[in-house]
């Protein structure tokens, strides 16, 4: 995987886990410490993905890490925030699915191009 791929993978981790932080943190007491703890963990999370070993045929980024970056920004963002077991289940939902989704919605949008 090369420098660029891993810098792409680890930007659209962070996102995803920021995303969903800052839901948690709507949820909890503070919008901006669940942005940034989401966005902490995303990253640190997307990092076990990086070197995995990949094939040809494999994506050239790491798009199996976008799902699990979600996940652990919300969990991580909703103890911090204070968000409860409604705001870790809602914005889990929401970051595991957004890792999900936009995968499909980037390669979408980069096809038209």
């Amino acid at each position: 995987m090369s420098n660029e791929s891993k810098r792409i993978t680890l930007i659209f981790a962070i996102i995803v886990g920021a995303i969903s932080g800052a839901i948690a943190g709507l949820i909890g007491d503070s919008f901006l410490n669940g942005l940034t703890s989401g966005a902490i963990a995303g990253g640190v999370t997307s990092l076990f993905f990086l070197n995995q070993p990949r094939s040809i045929e494999d994506p050239r980024i790491a798009v199996e890490a976008f799902s699990p970056a979600g996940l652990a920004g919300a969990v991580l963002a909703s103890v911090i925030t204070e968000a409860g077991w409604i705001g870790a289940f809602i914005s889990s939902g929401i970051g595991g699915t957004l890792g999900l989704v936009l995968p499909a919605l980037v390669i979408t949008y980069l096809d038209k191009e």
